[in-house]
């Protein structure tokens, strides 16, 4: 991941371009192999991000963090690899500085993708500072006083606390569903960090300054681990933003179902989701034989709400109607606005007396004023009332006319009051 001090360093940089590195030539024709497939890796990876960044922006942050880790890790492993044409205060120091950059950038990125904030003030402001340290640190020990043992364990120890940081913010700060999507990068990252703590005691415990020409079995393994992880990293990071995606663009489905089903205004269901209710309801009506009833209810005098306090307070009206409408109802009945300042209501399992006597307890709870903060003074609604029942002869069509002729007889009949249809066959 991070190749200045795990997959090829500087001097082993050097010691391939220069051929006097004292391992053999297959060797460091694998050496050389990695460092260019790592190299290749970080800039397709960086491509790859870019698109998704396109494909996301707008909808969640972070991404554009992660370009930019991967970005800055392929240019400080370009650096690195030009030790030997460039200075060291270069190839060195700033290749390692700008991985630790991108590391930092990674952090960034994911307490972004998760919604937190980094707990670090002001990210703008810690970013040149902690930097600036790091560089000037790593540069008296590249060139004041040379100790590659001393570098090795700088860096692995600004990889560990970076990437813990990012771990404790994947599983102890996310959010239970941002935890679910960042789960593999967690594990991935994990195991990076094993990879650093190891690279940290070897150099620890190593008792002199590493000697990369001839390295040793266990960084031969660092190197292949680290190889593997950095294709597991890019791989896990496409699969978190491209599950964010999916579930944004279900989020977003689900949202315009609900939309296309519910009522602007009063949140209750439209007309076209009502006709769908009803439907399905006067089918079971002929599978099974089970009655159903219809209510239709009309505000009474609805305009003059709108003459006198204008068009927000009848809204508001519309508003507090409905909440009151949908309350007071069984859980399995269903309200919704039939358009303008009508209502319907549908009552499975409902004979005509029961029905009406539903309405009457509706109409009974407009008894008091209609009030709230846009309300001034309180209004007085009240509300006219049809109601039909489902015969073996009906269509659908046929019941909804019948409770609308309903509400029309009310309204003839003085309003506030309950009314059914009368038939000239089946007088109620």
């Amino acid at each position: 991941m991070y190749f200045s001090c795990i997959f090829f360093t500087p001097d082993i940089c050097q010691g391939l371009m220069s051929g006097t590195a004292q391992i053999s030539w297959l060797q460091a024709f694998d050496m050389k192999t990695l460092a260019l497939v790592f190299l290749m890796v970080l800039y397709i990876s960086a491509y790859v991000m870019t698109a998704a960044w396109r494909m996301g922006r707008g909808r969640f942050r972070g991404v554009g963090a992660f370009v930019g880790y991967f970005v800055l890790m392929a240019a400080g492993v370009s650096l690195a690899l030009l030790k030997g044409v460039l200075p060291e205060l270069i190839c060195v120091a700033a290749a390692n500085t700008l991985m630790i950059a991108g590391n930092v950038m990674l952090a960034a990125g994911m307490a972004q993708f998760l919604g937190l904030r980094m707990a670090m003030g002001s990210f703008t402001t810690f970013l040149p500072v902690f930097l600036s340290v790091f560089f000037l640190v790593y540069t008296w020990f590249t060139l004041g006083s040379p100790d590659v043992r001393m570098r090795i364990m700088i860096f692995s120890g600004a990889i560990i606390a970076i990437l813990s940081y990012i771990l404790f913010m994947v599983f102890f700060r996310a959010s239970p569903d941002h935890r679910r999507y960042a789960f593999n990068t967690g594990i991935t990252l994990l195991l990076f960090l094993f990879v650093y703590l190891i690279r940290f005691f070897l150099a620890v415990f190593s008792g002199g300054a590493a000697d990369y020409y001839t390295p040793a079995l266990p960084d031969h393994l660092l190197q292949a681990a680290s190889l593997a992880l950095i294709l597991l990293l890019s791989h896990s990071l496409h699969l978190m933003i491209n599950a964010r995606l999916v579930n944004l663009a279900r989020r977003q489905a689900k949202a315009q179902e609900v939309l296309a089903c519910q009522d602007e205004l009063t949140s209750l269901y439209n007309r076209r989701k009502l006709n769908e209710v009803m439907s399905a309801e006067y089918s079971r009506f002929r599978r099974h034989g089970r009655p159903f009833s219809l209510i239709i209810c009309d505000i009474d005098h609805f305009k003059r709400i709108n003459d006198t306090w204008g068009h927000d307070a009848g809204d508001q009206a519309l508003i507090r109607v409905a909440q009151r409408l949908d309350a007071n109802i069984r859980a399995e009945d269903v309200a919704g606005r039939w358009g303008g300042e009508e209502f319907l209501i549908l009552l499975p399992e409902t004979v005509l007396a029961d029905a009406c006597g539903v309405a009457e307890k509706l109409r009974g709870i407009f008894s008091t004023p209609v009030s709230g903060a846009d309300f001034v003074p309180s209004i007085d609604i009240r509300l006219s009332f049809g109601v039909a029942q489902v015969r073996e002869a009906d269509d659908l069509a046929t019941v909804i006319k019948h409770a609308d002729t309903g509400s029309y007889r009310a309204k003839e009949k003085g309003r506030n009051r309950v009314e059914t249809y009368e038939r000239t066959d089946d007088r109620l």
